[in-house]
């Protein structure tokens, strides 16, 4: 059974952007994994990799850091109620995937006591507003509002008037060169002139 969700009379399947597909393209791979152990390090440049292990980890603790002063801000701005949209960005060079990360910010929005319904509305009908995306959807095979890890069992993403089946996202293998094509074509659109 698929499930779509009505929201003041809007039929909604869950608003998505370009970028979650290229995410569910190179999810698997570890060119573009920052956590990738297969990548071997030389021991002749064991100092370097010693500094390198270091700042990430000082990074990683600054990440964290930042991170939960974020969620405090969040949390005292919906008690103020301020208006807060999920999934609306995306920082460049920070190793966040959109789409995943969207996926822990959803889950991240129960710790502020709101439920299933009002998260998925901050991430669609809400969101939307702000970004004016809506060309993509996802089609899931369960009710979010009745089970929120149903946002997880998807059947089917539509882009740019296409479908593609979950089972089809999860198999393709996209070569480097392409992806570095789509790359420059999202970059040119965004270019200052």
């Amino acid at each position: 059974m698929f499930t779509a969700i009505d929201l003041d009379y809007i039929q909604i399947l869950l608003p998505i952007i370009f970028f979650t597909i290229v995410l569910l393209f190179v999810s698997n791979s570890s060119l573009f994994n920052p956590h990738n152990n297969n990548v071997k390090k030389s021991p002749a440049n064991s100092s370097f990799n010693a500094i390198d292990a270091q700042l990430n980890d000082d990074f990683r603790r600054s990440q964290k850091w930042e991170y939960e002063q974020v969620k405090d801000i969040t949390a005292k701005y919906l008690e103020m109620e301020g208006e807060v949209y999920i999934g609306t960005d995306a920082p460049a060079g920070t190793w966040v995937y959109p789409g995943l990360s969207m996926i822990e910010e959803l889950n991240e929005f129960k710790s502020f006591n709101l439920d299933a319904f009002d998260i998925l509305k901050k991430s669609t009908v809400e969101a939307k507003s702000i970004t004016g995306e809506d060309d993509s959807y996802l089609l899931l095979n369960g009710n979010p509002i009745e089970q929120f890890e149903n946002i997880l069992d998807i059947n089917t993403v539509f882009v740019d008037g296409k479908s593609f089946k979950h089972s089809e996202i999860a198999n393709h293998i996209i070569e480097a060169e392409e992806m570095m094509m789509m790359f420059e074509e999202v970059e040119k659109k965004y270019e200052i002139l």
